[in-house]
């Protein structure tokens, strides 16, 4: 859930550090639709930890739910709460290299029956004692290795990202709550001052994570006094809420509070920031092309070598065939939305497949517009799906080959391990169609031995399944529509379950 909706000051409660003299933590609170309906009950959960100077261990971990004595209440009527440091942990006895992390929560209280209690969460707040801060950049600097080793592990970010919106995730980089490019300038980036919006994503091997920023055009920013992004030795993100909780506080220290102690503390050199960069870079990018396949009033296909042409066919295509690259092959159904041939109709995307032979693997989606109903089906076997009061990113399948992940917009990203495409799909508001976008890194899939096949075509032109290449400025209706049916699929050949 979203604590935003819930506090007004929500931008000052993440990943901030607060000093212990500083007394109280002030929740402001919205005043909105949910505030208003629903009654909320206070939360605190404190993850405690210390830093040994001598080799950089964590020690004396612990967890405790904070009970605030705090009963259920209406948020819109209380305009502030305030919460004195002392209600969570003694201030005055607390050791000097014990930081905390408060994690603040909000517990909905169920009101129906069916209506089950949810949990708002998301804001962290961490304390650090001043005499800390003030001597950790010169001791962090001491202990810190080449960071080649983990440049190498973690992945590369993009070069150029679309900002027309700036999306809540790109090619499996999330958007960085920091540096939001889809909320006010004055809102947000306040630790990368010359970027529009940052995005994160960890290592599939290790701990470390990219963190990839950009400027206002979606261009890569390489610097770190430019607002470049820096490498996270220990990233933020985890896969499960057990293994967050282990990586919050290594995150922390190694390059939260690092950066502070670096960078913003006034005691601190312009050498000493320059040597947190050094050891902090922004990583490396690639060129990558998202590439759309979208259905509109006079639909077309835009193809890999982003050229569109209209075809209105209802029948099942093969969209893209790469038989080098694991044997990955992908099938669409074309329908009409209206049963009146007379009317102009809208041919779209009614149900997709995603074949990989080497794996035996295969991803189906299908809409079924009479009765509002999406079937995900995993090597036929039907998936399902959630159904969240609150809609939330989730990932609602994974194995060994393939995840298929649900986000916020209720977009679904399916992704297959060792394959440099990725799948976006889509569903319009009037449920009758998938917008589905395939996601290309260009650089890899330029030198795969074979061309790919298909109404995409390859990143050169429309080629038809004897090797005949149509060229741009030769192309006509006629031809197009040749060339559409030359990839129409025969019933034998489909990788459809029906």
């Amino acid at each position: 859930m979203f604590i935003f909706v819930l506090l007004s000051n929500y931008r000052n409660l993440i990943h901030q550090i607060v000093y212990l003299n500083n007394d109280e933590l002030i929740l402001r609170f919205q005043l909105n639709a949910i505030t208003r309906k629903y009654l909320f009950q206070t939360v605190i959960y404190d993850y405690a930890t210390q830093l040994s100077s001598d080799n950089q261990i964590l020690y004396n971990r612990f967890r405790q739910r904070i009970d605030l004595g705090l009963d259920y209440v209406n948020l819109s009527t209380t305009d502030n709460l305030n919460i004195s440091y002392n209600m969570i942990f003694p201030v005055k006895t607390n050791p000097n290299d014990r930081v905390h992390a408060l994690q603040i929560s909000f517990e909905m209280k169920k009101v129906r029956q069916w209506f089950r209690s949810a949990l708002f969460l998301g804001a962290k707040v961490f304390t650090v004692a001043t005499s800390l801060h003030a001597a950790y950049c010169p001791i962090w600097l001491l202990v810190q290795s080449d960071p080649t080793q983990y440049i190498e592990q973690i992945p590369v970010c993009v070069c150029q990202i679309p900002t027309q919106p700036w999306r809540e995730e790109f090619m499996g980089f999330r958007i960085d709550e920091g540096c939001d490019g889809r909320k006010p300038i004055e809102e947000t980036c306040d630790y990368h001052k010359k970027a529009r919006s940052c995005y994160r994503k960890k290592s599939d091997t290790s701990w470390a994570g990219a963190q990839c920023c950009y400027d206002e055009q979606g261009k890569f920013i390489e610097h770190g006094n430019e607002g470049a992004g820096t490498l996270d030795v220990i990233s933020p993100d985890a896969n499960s809420w057990f293994k967050q909780r282990l990586s919050m506080f290594g995150h922390f220290f190694s390059d939260f509070l690092s950066y502070w102690a670096c960078c913003r503390n006034s005691l601190m050199s312009e050498a000493m920031c320059k040597a947190y960069y050094n050891y902090r870079p922004a990583g490396r990018c690639v060129n990558i092309e998202s590439e759309s396949i979208e259905i509109h009033r006079k639909p077309y296909f835009v193809t890999l070598n982003d050229i569109s042409y209209r075809f209105r066919e209802q029948r099942e295509y093969i969209l893209l065939f790469l038989p080098k690259l694991n044997g990955l092959e992908v099938q669409v159904r074309l329908t009409s939305n209206s049963n009146d041939s007379k009317i102009d109709s809208t041919v779209g995307i009614i149900a997709f497949v995603i074949g990989i032979v080497e794996f035996n693997k295969s991803v189906q989606f299908e809409l079924f517009p009479m009765h509002q109903l999406l079937e995900i089906r995993v090597d036929t076997r039907l998936i399902e799906l959630p159904d969240e009061e609150f809609v939330v990113p989730m990932i609602i399948y994974e194995d060994e080959h393939v995840k298929i992940k649900r986000k916020v917009n209720g977009t679904f990203k399916i992704c297959f391990r060792g394959i440099p495409l990725q799948f976006r799909a889509h569903i319009r508001p009037t449920f009758d169609f998938f917008y589905l976008e395939t996601l290309v890194e260009q650089d890899i899939f330029s030198k795969l031995p074979t061309p790919s096949y298909g109404l995409l075509g390859d990143l050169t032109s429309l080629i038809f399944p004897n090797g005949t290449r149509i060229l741009n400025n030769k192309s006509n209706e006629n031809t197009l529509f040749e060339y559409g049916e030359s990839w129409r699929i025969l019933q034998n050949a489909s990788l459809f379950y029906y």
